[in-house]
């Protein structure tokens, strides 16, 4: 049914400002009923000014100038209290009603001070009708022990507990009825029994969000090394492209050279088969020299068997079978002469134009266009 929100000196100028309805109607954080707004009132203060001006000057009356100066601007300058009509009295009297937020004002103020208790708003355009109660946590420090302004030291936890017991025996009091405050519903209009179900299902919640973060987590270690792997795999593919490349390269080269070397040995066989048949014609030509040297060194032994016969018969004279040669042999030695000269003539010009066909085909067996392996 109660609960309690603390807000900062800045805090409170927007707060206010929606809590007394200044604001623009879509800028309200619940559902607001302006056809209904004229229905609210307030109590303790008159207006949005008088209630910032009651708190400033509480602020000032417990630390002093100095103090309000040091205070930080985290520092929560006001506990607000809201309280929501009870169910048993939503369909009593609006004069009922009044005095059920008077008693709820009244609470506050025997509670925590009627100095602290600077103003309340009752608010009938909303869901359900309900007080805000605006409380200074004027206090002594938990730390020094000094008169402070702190929520901290004033709205303990035990304290929360308490002051829905302690607000119940009041009402109970004024109202003769139970239930009015501990009504089995807590902040949010929840009970027991479904605050405890919230509770379970945050910490599901929080298990899930938990477990969210870490499968994330790993998902992102693995996502990297995924990556990482696809940036080796994608190194390795480009070095195997650039191995397959060069060695096409190699290939289409060798190729290449091995057409060139193909080519090669084709004019280099074609030049051995010429020189072969150079070299053979070359040894038959040296054949028939040496049989006609061999014909004219039986003539020449049978010129000087004839020589010889002649000297012998003492005449002078040679005979040949058949007819008989007049000679002496200062004429068959001039002949001789001759014929030897005119024989190794006809020999060497053969072997020149041996020696030149031999030298025109055989000179250079190798062609000239020559190739580098």
């Amino acid at each position: 049914m109660a609960h309690l929100e603390c807000y900062t000196k800045t805090d409170m100028a927007k707060i206010t400002r929606e809590a007394f309805r200044e604001q623009n109607e879509t800028a309200y954080k619940n559902r607001v009923d302006k056809t209904r707004s004229h229905l609210n009132y307030t109590i303790g203060c008159k207006s949005r000014n008088e209630l910032l001006t009651a708190i400033d000057l509480r602020c000032l009356q417990v630390l002093g100038a100095d103090g309000v100066k040091r205070m930080q601007s985290q520092t929560n300058v006001v506990g607000s209290w809201v309280i929501t009509l009870p169910e048993q009295l939503k369909t009593a009297t609006s004069i009922e009603q009044r005095n059920f937020f008077n008693s709820v004002y009244k609470f506050n103020q025997e509670r925590y001070g009627m100095d602290n208790v600077v103003g309340g708003v009752v608010h009938y355009d909303e869901t359900t009708p309900h007080i805000t109660v605006y409380v200074v946590p004027a206090c002594k420090s938990r730390k020094t022990g000094k008169q402070t302004i702190s929520s901290a030291s004033l709205f303990t936890r035990s304290e929360l507990k308490q002051y829905h017991t302690d607000l119940e025996k009041y009402l109970q009091g004024e109202f003769g009825m139970k239930g009015l405050a501990l009504n089995g519903r807590t902040k949010g209009g929840y009970t027991i029994e479904e605050l405890k179900k919230r509770n379970e299902d945050a910490k599901k919640i929080q298990k899930l969000a938990k477990d969210y973060k870490y499968y994330a987590e790993q998902l992102e270690v693995k996502q990297s090394e995924l990556n990482e792997r696809e940036q080796k795999l994608n190194a390795r593919d480009n070095a195997l492209r650039a191995a397959e490349t060069a060695l096409n390269n190699r290939e289409r080269d060798f190729n290449e050279k091995a057409a060139k070397r193909l080519a090669f040995d084709n004019k280099r066989a074609e030049s051995l088969s010429e020189r072969e048949k150079a070299i053979f014609q070359a040894e038959q030509e040296k054949d028939e020299i040496k049989q006609m040297r061999v014909k004219y060194n039986k003539h020449q032994e049978q010129m000087m068997v004839y020589v010889k016969k002649g000297v012998r018969l003492g005449t002078g004279e040679l005979k040949q079978t058949g007819s008989p040669v007049q000679m002496t042999i200062a004429q068959f030695n001039e002949y001789l002469e001759e014929d030897e000269k005119e024989y190794q003539q006809r020999e060497k010009q053969k072997w020149d134009a041996l020696k030149k066909q031999f030298t025109e085909k055989c000179i250079n067996p190798y062609p000239q266009d020559d190739y580098n392996l």
